[in-house]
C-alpha cells in the first residue's frame, strides 16, 4: 500500500497546527475514471487555543483528534449537512501519537 498521507507530511506530524483551530482535509482517487474519497482531520473541540477564550483548553483531558472519512462529492460541510450518515469517524486521543493513529486510520480507509 502506497500511504497517501506521509508519516513526514507537516499537517498530519504537526500537532500545534491544530492548536490554531485548523483542520486539515484531502482528497484521492485511484484513478481519474473513479468518484474518490475526501478526508478530514481536526482537533475536537474546533476552536483556537491561542485566544484569550480558549487558551486554558490546551490540557483539555476531553479533546481528541477526529479523522473522517467520505465519498469524494462533496466539500466536507456541504457532506455533513446532506449527507451525514456517509461520513465514517474515528477518534484518537489529542497527542503526537493520536495524529499518527488518525494518519494510519485514514491511509487504510482511503484503501477500501
Amino acid at each position: 500500500m502506497n500511504d497517501v498521507l506521509k508519516k513526514t507530511d507537516y499537517f498530519v506530524n504537526n500537532i500545534v497546527y491544530y492548536f490554531y483551530g485548523l483542520q486539515y482535509t484531502g482528497s484521492y482517487s485511484k484513478n481519474r475514471d473513479e468518484i474518490g474519497k475526501r478526508f478530514r482531520i481536526a482537533r475536537d473541540p474546533l476552536v483556537n487555543l491561542f485566544t484569550k477564550e480558549h487558551e486554558m483548553e490546551k490540557d483539555d483531558p476531553n479533546a481528541r483528534i477526529t479523522a473522517q472519512v467520505w465519498p469524494d462529492e462533496f466539500c466536507y460541510e456541504v457532506t455533513k449537512r446532506d449527507r451525514p450518515e456517509s461520513i465514517i469517524r474515528a477518534e484518537f486521543p489529542f497527542t503526537t501519537e493520536g495524529l499518527e493513529q488518525a494518519r494510519c486510520w485514514i491511509n487504510r480507509k482511503l484503501e477500501e
